[in-house]
């Protein structure tokens, strides 16, 4: 990510950014799932015969055939009566055919609506199940549940079962779900409103619901999984029960064997819930409870469902309650059930009134409507009302390639004209996909660049460094206007306010503008690219407080250490091992006993604590400290301590009195040894000429270069005195080495530095902010600089004068 950054955004290299995103292709990496699904309407108008299609209706049901690429439609609602006829749609002729008109009189079910259907593609049948009953027509003989099938290839019904609540299977129903499992030859019925005696007067009177039924075809065997809660037998504790509903979505996913229920009704209030079901153990899981990012609950929602890519598609649109005051209605989600999110695909974006009233023919996109019905293609991830295809690898990186050829394009032609026609002429016209209409409106008004008359620029800044922010994309004009002017405040050499002097200074100032102007563009581009990667490669999204995981409250009572501060740890990549020694010990309860020098270890992988040591002191190792830094060598598995207070017998009293610094010490984690590399200036062995010495120091920051085998010693402090050296400590020769003594052009010395270092790039990183001392006055804070070992240099990577933004400003945001 850091050398695709600076390929694209600082050096402006747009053939390498090719090869990364090619790079990226080939390895796999690009997932398409993370492209931002662009849903087309499409108006399916028949052109052969097209007064051979079937009426409006509502409450009908439509299943399909993905072998013969055929939609199946039976029964529904056109206002007057309920309906019989069965159609089918000819997917790639795009043509309807009338199977026959009444399926009564063909040995079919009789006319109805809020009924399903599921279609078993192995055997290429249909199943039907349930229907809407009239108040003033139902009657307790014609409220039975009769289940049919209907034969696709031999073009005939056949009645499985007059009654199935009288072969175990559900009572009469309506609004209910069905779902077929190819695999195991099951079909599975769930929820719905049961027509029974006891409500037949009035639906709306104390509803009962349905629970979960399946149906073994072959054995042609009801048998009920799940009671609905109200039902008299969920009180035993043997029995599953399921709080039930109707008009709810309900799909299946073959792999993991699931069920999963979104939205629906139950006694006029609206179910949020978001379910799976799981059909072998029967555990109900809720998956989503996010109930501001996520489809409305109601009745009006359709549910698909893409087992391939574990997605499901919810399609929201219209309530027929006049009190349901729904702003957003045709609207397309995708919940994946890798990452448990909810997604939104598409949002209405037209006139409502040119949409329902249908005075606009421009418009191809549907009203927004309910009682409607959405089936969805997996083979060519069509859904029907409405389709979208994300398109597969080629498509995108084609997509991508456009849109770096493009910016490319929008640079060159800031600088040569001439050379920028050629490049639009051959290199981008190669990429463009004529058949994307907006991406051919987008090339059609680039030649327009040519013929800017903004004046030409004074220096190259392709690879002028800029400091960039992953929220560019979305922010608003006034923002990116913001951030521009904020970043050329800091860049700009001619000051705050004050106007150009000159015309050297009139040609610098468009400079920067030019630069910042395709900066920010590079930056958006760089954002566009990274969003398809895997999450690995990326920063993390968010703020890292909300990754935490408590693994314990007190460490003291999992044999771990007591409460403590001031403290250092480090950790062990290799073996996965944390190591921390070191803490601040208050005056009132220092004693000659609480002062030891203790030494632990935390083994990430099987979460334990081991004491290594009660005191390091009595084996070698430094006595108590506080304020000193620890680094570890993994390639020589030893550890490294150095500086800081020493908590002694003879400043215990008070620990500003005469302090003792500690030197540098090793710790060998195979053999569990110490060895002193360095003592003190004013350690006793100091003056011998055969011991090494340092002038040691408190509240530093300390780094280790694994290649060079060096610890980088910066700031501190020392008997209250800051301490502005920065030294290198050659561990194998022992050598000190003074790195930069430019005092004004380097961080500002104290305790309140934080450093990190990047030995790839070999350059380290110093966080400075506020100093606790009220005698402190420090100007410069929220300041980061970078130094580089290869020129000894120092440069500020970012300043912030405001002292209201330095409490929130940190190098890695906790």
């Amino acid at each position: 990510m850091s050398e695709l950054h600076e390929t694209l955004v600082e050096n402006g290299n747009f053939a390498k950014t090719e090869e990364y995103v090619e790079q990226f292709a080939s390895d796999g990496l690009i997932d398409c799932t993370k492209q931002p699904y662009k849903a087309t309407w499409s108006v399916q108008d028949q052109l052969r015969n097209p007064g051979m299609k079937p009426d409006m209706r509502v409450g009908h049901q439509l299943v399909l055939d993905s072998n013969e690429n055929r939609i199946y439609l039976f029964g529904g609602w056109d206002g007057f009566c309920d309906l019989s006829d069965l159609w089918y749609y000819d997917i790639k002729l795009n043509q309807w055919t009338l199977i026959h008109e009444r399926a009564e009189l063909n040995n079919g079910p009789c006319p109805r609506s809020c009924h399903k259907m599921i279609f078993d593609p192995a055997k290429s049948q249909i199943f039907t199940l349930g229907r809407y009953v009239d108040n003033v027509t139902r009657t307790n003989f014609n409220i039975t549940s009769d289940f049919y099938l209907y034969n696709v290839r031999t073009n005939s019904w056949l009645l499985i079962s007059k009654d199935t609540s009288q072969v175990g299977g559900p009572f009469p129903l309506l609004d209910h779900q069905m779902c077929i499992d190819v695999a195991e030859n099951t079909i599975y019925v769930f929820g719905g409103r049961i027509l029974t005696q006891r409500n037949i007067q009035d639906l709306s009177k104390d509803p009962q619901y349905s629970g979960l039924y399946s149906y073994h075809i072959d054995v042609n065997m009801w048998r009920q999984i799940l009671v609905d809660c109200n039902h008299p037998s969920a009180s035993n504790p043997d029995v599953y029960s399921i709080k039930s509903r109707a008009t709810h979505s309900m799909l299946f996913h073959h792999r993991y064997r699931k069920l999963y229920v979104f939205a629906g009704q139950r006694n006029k209030e609206y179910t949020p819930e978001f379910i799976s079901i799981d059909l072998d153990s029967r555990a109900i899981t809720v998956m989503s409870s996010d109930c501001e990012n996520m489809p409305q609950c109601g009745f009006t929602q359709r549910a698909t469902i893409d087992c391939e890519r574990d997605e499901i598609y919810v399609h929201t649109s219209l309530s027929k309650e006049k009190e349901r005051k729904d702003i957003n209605f045709n609207v397309l989600w995708m919940f994946s059930l890798k990452t448990n999110q909810w997604s939104c695909i598409y949002r209405r974006n037209h006139s409502k009134l040119q949409c329902l009233t249908k005075l606009d023919r421009s418009c191809t996109e549907p009203c927004p409507r309910f009682a409607h019905q959405l089936i969805y293609d997996v083979n060519s991830k069509i859904h029907f009302l409405f389709g979208g295809n994300p398109g597969n690898n080629s498509q995108v990186l084609q997509h991508y390639k456009f849109l770096i050829r493009k910016l490319e394009y929008e640079e060159i032609a800031r600088v040569d004209p001439l050379q920028a026609m050629c490049y639009l002429q051959t290199s981008l016209s190669d990429v463009v996909d004529h058949s994307d209409s907006e991406q051919l409106k987008q090339f059609h008004k680039l030649p327009t660049l040519l013929f800017n008359n903004e004046p030409p620029q004074c220096a190259s800044f392709s690879s002028t460094p800029m400091c960039s922010s992953p929220d560019l994309e979305n922010s608003s004009s006034s923002s990116q206007s913001h951030h521009y002017n904020h970043c050329c405040s800091k860049i700009c050499c001619f000051g705050k306010t004050s106007p150009p002097s000159s015309d050297s200074d009139e040609c610098r100032l468009n400079n920067y503008e030019g630069l910042w102007d395709h900066k920010v563009k590079r930056c958006v581009l760089f954002n566009k690219i990274v969003k398809l990667l895997p999450d690995h490669m990326l920063q993390p999204k968010g703020n890292l407080s909300d990754f935490w995981t408590l693994i314990h409250e007190r460490a003291e009572l999992n044999n771990g250490p007591c409460p403590r501060s001031c403290h250092k740890m480090i950790f062990d990549p290799a073996k996965s091992q944390i190591f921390t020694l070191g803490r601040y010990v208050d005056n009132v309860t220092r004693t000659n006993f609480n002062i030891t020098s203790d030494f632990y270890l935390y083994n990430v992988r099987t979460n334990s604590w081991l004491l290594i040591s009660k005191d390091t002191s009595q084996v070698g190792g430094p006595f108590p400290l506080l304020d000193h830094q620890m680094c570890i060598d993994v390639a020589e598995n030893t550890i490294y301590v150095f500086g800081g207070r020493i908590l002694t017998q003879r400043n215990i009293q008070d620990l500003s009195k005469d302090p003792h610094y500690s030197g540098l010490y090793s710790y060998h984690i195979d053999v569990n040894m110490w060895r002193q590399i360095l003592v003190d200036c004013n350690h006793p062995s100091a003056s011998n000429p055969d011991v090494y010495s340092i002038k040691s120091r408190a509240t530093h920051s300390m780094l280790f270069h694994h290649r060079y085998r060096k610890l980088y010693v910066f700031a501190g402090q020392r008997n209250k005195e800051y301490t502005p050296e920065f030294i290198s400590i050659d561990l194998d020769s022992r050598a000190i080495t003074v790195m930069s003594s430019d005092c004004e052009n380097m961080p500002q010395c104290g305790f309140t530095q934080r450093a990190t270092i990047d030995c790839e790039r070999d350059e380290i990183y110093v966080h400075t902010s506020l100093s606790k001392e009220k005698e402190r006055k420090d100007i410069n804070f929220n300041v980061l600089w970078m130094f580089s070992l290869k020129t000894n240099q120092w440069s500020c990577i970012y300043r912030h004068p405001d002292p209201q933004h330095s409490k929130s400003f940190n190098i890695i945001n906790f």
